[in-house]
């Protein structure tokens, strides 16, 4: 079987081959370009700091907290344990 290379249907199979196989790629560059700001700006920011609190006041019930002793600075993150036998306060 001989495929006639003139034919309009030949033709024209070609050219969209040829525009997707080059179009393709370049809207998959476009879309990568456009949407990696997007994807990384979550990555860029920078996180508050947590609330600095006292053992002395009221408790605090907000995770992370900071708290300051003996000249340290101390952050506190949400607790995650069921129960502590002597616990002590610090």
């Amino acid at each position: 079987m001989r495929i006639n290379m003139r034919s309009g249907t030949f033709n024209g199979a070609l050219t969209i081959m040829a525009t997707t196989s080059v179009a393709m790629p370049m809207l998959l560059i476009l879309l990568t370009v456009l949407l990696m700001p997007a994807a990384t700006a979550a990555k860029n920011t920078i996180p508050a700091d947590p609330p600095l609190v006292s053992a002395d006041g009221p408790p605090s019930y907000v995770y992370p907290q900071r708290r300051e002793i003996e000249g340290y600075m101390l952050l506190i993150h949400a607790p995650q344990i069921r129960g502590w036998p002597q616990f002590k306060h610090f």
